[in-house]
């Protein structure tokens, strides 16, 4: 069962000792289940945090967020995370990085080492279960930390621009996989990212964010049909809405003056 997220005037703000930092300013948002959101916005404006406040890793100042019917009070298999840095353990192979959550979990070695191998076929890695991250380029390490997430099979996956530490081929390339993997079974994804294109190839809707402290400053669903193909990257309807998030983006959310 694929579940809904739901934020309610959150707000967030860390102690320092220059004094205490707004990070995010009275957050709402409502996401179906389903969903594949993905949330941009400049450095610094709380992207990153409100996505560890939805896994539970760390607790907001004020407001909630709800996962299906639970209220978010700490980290929960209901929801997986995927990092930008791969956080892959290097002593382990690749089968042993991907069966690690299950193995916290208490599945027996039999049914976790089919899993694993399961969702390293879908990411595109059969063949280097035995391999070492050392031995593998960023990508593939990236792939492993996917298919590491979706083994536990989260309901809710959480996404911190994951795809920001490999080069632009590779990137694409990924993307059209998540893709492939999100259309079998639509979990609720929660993607945060800088790239203004990715977000709109990939999601149902955008959610554009000021700088800091970050407020939700414009909601934008995304009209294109799925599945979708990287031609959709020409299309004009397609360069029309990434200018209107760039504008977005460079306006911070600026009332502007009404022309005429």
């Amino acid at each position: 069962m694929t579940l809904s997220v739901q934020i309610r005037n959150l707000d967030m703000s860390f102690e320092s000792r220059a004094g205490s930092i707004h990070v995010l300013d009275d957050i709402d948002l409502t996401l179906d289940p389903g969903v594949f959101c993905s949330i941009v916005g400049p450095s610094g404006c709380g992207k990153s945090t409100m996505l560890r406040i939805i896994d539970g890793l760390i607790s907001p100042k004020d407001g909630s967020v709800t996962v299906g019917d639970t209220v978010v009070t700490g980290p929960s298999l209901d929801r997986g995370f995927v990092f930008q840095q791969f956080n892959l353990l290097p002593w382990r192979t690749v089968l042993g990085n991907v069966e690690f959550g299950l193995e916290n979990l208490g599945v027996e070695k039999e049914e976790r080492r089919d899993r694993a191998k399961r969702w390293l076929r879908a990411v595109d890695l059969e063949g280097f279960e035995s391999y070492y991250p050392a031995q593998l380029s960023g990508g593939m390490q990236q792939r492993v930390g996917l298919a590491r997430a979706l083994a536990v099979e989260p309901e809710v996956l959480l996404m911190d621009e994951p795809f920001g530490s490999v080069d632009d081929q590779t990137r694409m390339l990924l993307q059209e996989e998540l893709l492939q993997i999100w259309e079998r079974d639509h979990k609720t994804v929660v993607f945060v990212t800088h790239d203004i294109e990715e977000a709109l190839f990939l999601s149902d809707v955008v959610v554009v964010m000021s700088p800091r402290p970050g407020r939700i400053i414009r909601m934008i669903d995304v009209p294109f049909s799925r599945p979708r193909r990287d031609a959709l990257r020409g299309d004009p309807e397609f360069s029309r809405l990434k200018q209107t998030v760039w504008e977005e983006l460079r306006d911070g959310g600026v009332t502007r003056p009404v022309e005429g």
